[in-house]
């Protein structure tokens, strides 16, 4: 449980990091943390990384599978140089 909450905020964080990253790294010497963190646009941030988190819940929420309850998922194998994809027994 606690690897999904680590990840939905890793996924919440992510416009952020992206966002500190480029302007700390494109910035003239002498920039600090604090200063672009002053600067930074906070909102759109929160409001960007709940649109990804969201956006990523629905999408592995929403797919379809392909099986039954009680069928067993046999993983892609390779058969004579051949990749045979994955599929349900």
């Amino acid at each position: 449980m606690i690897r999904v909450v680590i990840e939905v905020f890793l996924l919440f964080l992510l416009p952020s990091i992206v966002y500190f990253t480029f302007a700390l790294s494109s910035r003239a010497d002498g920039v600090t943390v604090g200063m672009v963190a002053a600067r930074a646009p906070t909102l759109l941030l929160g409001v960007l990384g709940a649109a990804l988190v969201f956006t990523v819940m629905v999408m592995f929420g929403t797919m379809a599978g392909e099986g039954k309850p009680g069928q067993a998922y046999q993983p892609a194998v390779v058969k004579d140089g051949v990749v045979v994809p994955g599929r349900m027994q």
